[in-house]
């Protein structure tokens, strides 16, 4: 046995460290970015009050002095703080700057810092996810959100400081839950929904840097990823529930501030399922993901950016219309049933074509003719009534999307058939794809043939609007997926 010497030039070397600019250092590119920051905003701090801040200052000064920190979680939160909604830590921060002086530069200058803050922290998330030899570009990430003329309102203006407490706290929980520091994350994210209720994205951002890996996590199983996603998020869910509890809870605000979609509990939970099913979509393209393999030859054409871009730009007009006539249904039921519950004795209730609810009253008319009291009411029909336009414009904007996207789904289709001529010597060969393109290409023409020709409209029209987008989709994702065919390039 002997011990076989290896040449220094053979042995393998450990890839050297990429050495930062001095400029992208972390602590130089933070005085950098804060420095720019002051120089920019420098002058506002001579600015006196304006916009809001007349009201949740100036009008309150009396509350904002009199470090009554308890009030803060209190109901008597409103009328002290005149504020619209529920926003504790943003009111907190205005006590402070008011404990110091009432002076405008003294609440402007408090406005600057969390700005910095903000985007010091945006950087350091940027370093995070960036790969080595790209993390000198921080730098400008935290150097555009620091000047950016975006942002410029929230220094200027301190009513509208929470927009930059909620950037700094939902910036410090994607940090700290990448990092693994949990517990903190899960403070920040507390602390960013007390100061605007916009922090809910937290948990959906995290799922997605999550699901496509930007945390430089090593691949897993998608049930294995899915597990710990879970177990990861569920926490930040009860947390918001807890808030959310609290906000139109014991901490609603008695009377109406504003009409907006947030100014109630069943607005702010619009919100929910539309998060949730964002961050379960991406899952499934997680999930559903095939690498790229070599172009074939037969998509080495000028048509396939006509032939695509036409029929992708078609589905999504044509599932507004889709989207459309499911509202209308929907707010044609509502007018019925606020009818039905208000008038007993109308005979019948029914919405006209243009969207306006008519009644016909009975023979006993006399006591069924007024509205009921508020244990009869359908607290669902009339929301719906209040968030939806009439059933008639509903109605309208489906056929009009329909006008848009049928043309350009024709369009699409004939551009397939000379691009098929051009790569396999025919027009038409009833492939999969082709097939069910044509299946909704005669749905969406019964639809216009039937509303023009016979006068279908409003509710038969808008079924039809059902079978035309899951033939979309049919189109779109099982013929991929499932049925294998020329057009099937992902299970080549």
């Amino acid at each position: 046995m002997y011990n076989r010497l290896i040449p220094m030039g053979d042995r393998p070397e450990a890839p050297a460290p990429v050495v930062l600019p001095w400029w992208a250092v972390p602590r130089v590119a933070a005085v950098i970015v804060a420095a720019a920051a002051i120089i920019a905003y420098a002058r506002a701090l001579g600015n006196g009050f304006t916009y809001d801040e007349g009201l949740v200052i100036l009008g309150a000064q009396r509350f904002l002095q009199s470090a009554s920190f308890g009030t803060l979680f209190s109901p008597s939160y409103f009328s002290g703080s005149l504020e619209g909604t529920w926003r504790p830590v943003c009111t907190f921060t205005y006590m402070l700057d008011a404990m110091v002086s009432m002076h405008p530069a003294v609440f402007k200058a408090q406005s600057l810092l969390w700005h910095i803050g903000a985007a010091l922290l945006l950087m350091t998330l940027a370093r995070r996810l960036l790969p080595e030899s790209r993390r000198r570009y921080a730098l400008w990430a935290g150097l555009l959100f620091a000047l950016h003329p975006v942002t410029a309102e929230t220094v200027d203006n301190a009513s509208f400081r929470e927009d930059s407490l909620v950037t700094v706290f939902t910036l410090a929980t994607l940090i700290l839950a990448l990092d693994g520091r949990r517990k903190l994350a899960l403070l920040t994210f507390t602390l960013g929904l007390l100061s605007k209720e916009s922090a809910v994205v937290a948990p959906a951002l995290l799922a997605i840097l999550r699901i496509g890996r930007f945390d430089g996590s090593p691949a897993r199983s998608a049930r294995a990823t899915a597990g710990a996603l879970l177990r990861e998020l569920v926490p930040f869910g009860a947390i918001a529930l807890v808030y959310l509890g609290l906000r139109f809870g014991p901490m609603r605000m008695p009377g109406t501030y504003a009409q907006y979609p947030g100014g109630s509990f069943a607005g702010t939970l619009i919100g929910l399922p539309a998060m949730i099913v964002t961050v379960a979509l991406m899952g499934v393209a997680y999930m559903l993901y095939v690498p790229p393999g070599q172009l074939v030859p037969a998509l080495h054409s000028y048509w396939l950016t006509i032939h695509v871009s036409s029929m992708a730009t078609s589905s999504a007009i044509l599932s507004f219309s889709f989207f459309f006539g499911m509202a209308y249904l929907a707010r044609r039921w509502a007018d019925n049933r606020v009818l039905a519950v208000a008038a007993p004795a109308v005979v019948p209730a029914t919405v006209s074509s243009g969207g306006v609810a008519t009644m016909t009253m009975g023979s006993g008319g006399g006591t069924g003719g007024g509205f009921a009291g508020t244990g009869g009411r359908h607290p669902v029909a009339m929301w719906l009534q209040r968030v939806f336009p009439s059933a008639g414009a509903l109605d309208g904007w489906s056929y009009r999307f329909v006008m848009i996207g049928f043309p350009i789904w024709t369009f699409g289709v004939i551009c397939g058939a000379i691009w098929g001529e051009h790569a396999w010597g025919r027009y038409w060969g009833w492939d999969p794809k082709e097939t069910f393109a044509f299946v909704t290409w005669v749905i969406f023409a019964i639809y216009l043939h039937a509303r023009v020709t016979y006068g279908w409209k409003e509710k038969r029209a808008a079924i039809i609007t059902v079978f035309g987008f899951a033939a979309i989709l049919f189109t779109l994702y099982a013929v991929n997926l499932w049925i294998a065919g020329l057009h099937s390039y992902a299970r080549a």
